[in-house]
């Protein structure tokens, strides 16, 4: 017996595959989850810059000092949503 190496890569870290190899997120859609007023009050007070647009991801921009999230009608329910802000936040 004798131990193999094999190197292997994730399909979105390597370019020029036909596009059947590649993962496309499903595009957003509005689930009717609806923010709650006590704890966008809390976030509000924190006076974090927060934009919402519709791409996809919640991450925090070290560069411009702002959190990014997607809308909370994207989110199966709003504590989903209030958790990745505050991971974010922190």
């Amino acid at each position: 017996p004798y131990a193999k190496a094999y190197r292997v890569f994730n399909a979105d870290q390597i370019e020029g595959l036909p596009a059947e190899f590649y993962i496309l997120p499903d595009p957003p859609r509005d689930l009717g989850t609806l923010a709650d007023p006590a704890l966008e009050a809390f976030f509000a007070a924190s006076d974090a810059q927060i934009d919402s647009t519709e791409e996809p991801r919640a991450y925090y921009n070290i560069k411009t000092d702002r959190i990014h999230m997607p809308p909370i009608a994207t989110f199966h329910r709003a504590a989903g949503y209030y958790g990745t802000l505050a991971h974010e936040l922190t």
